[in-house]
């Protein structure tokens, strides 16, 4: 836990004591950013999410006449045009939960999806394997390449750069056969 840590050069406390935030937000590139942040401040004060941080962490959570006036201040604030609305899902919501501006707790990363599907699979190793391989497959694939064409595309390289080589070596040896007979 970051609260009250000993030692000499600590302070024992680690949350904001206030957020400065322009009223005219309009100076943001991204509109969705700009309203972001005034998703981040409506959070702030949301006990959905404020009062896990008083209970799990005993944070103090801000008097109402405090929660009335950071509530005023955020809807004076002044979005950019075409800022979205984000919303927060606390429960299922089948239709609008997937939405691009909802912020959601139940969402999860597709490599935790996957992770967690072959994590709880009773595959073999020998299906595993294969399973590698068949990816590996499509890769390659996708790729466009097959494996005679990458040897192929290798070996047009290697003859690339002894081309290179070769006229190098051979432009510079007429030249110091110029510059030795002029001594």
């Amino acid at each position: 836990s970051l609260l009250n840590r000993p030692g000499e050069y600590t302070w024992p406390i680690v949350l904001m004591t206030y957020v400065y935030v322009r009223q005219d937000m309009t100076y943001f590139d991204d509109a969705a950013e700009a309203s972001l942040t005034v998703a981040f401040l409506e959070a702030l004060y949301n006990d959905d999410y404020i009062q896990q941080c008083a209970d799990n962490y005993g944070f103090t959570l801000p008097t109402s006449d405090v929660r009335d006036m950071a509530e005023e201040g955020i809807k004076s604030l002044i979005l950019p045009d075409g800022a979205p609305k984000w919303t927060f899902e606390s429960s299922t919501d089948p239709i609008d939960g997937h939405g691009e501006y909802v912020i959601s707790g139940k969402r999860q990363r597709i490599s935790d999806i996957e992770r967690d599907s072959l994590m709880s699979s009773s595959a073999t190793k020998e299906e595993l394997e294969q399973e590698i391989a068949a990816l590996k497959a499509e890769l390659n694939d996708k790729a466009g390449m097959t494996d005679k064409q990458e040897r192929q595309l290798m070996a047009a390289l290697v003859l690339s750069c002894m081309c290179f080589v070769y006229l190098i070596i051979f432009s510079i040896f007429p030249l110091l056969r110029c510059f030795s007979r002029k001594e």
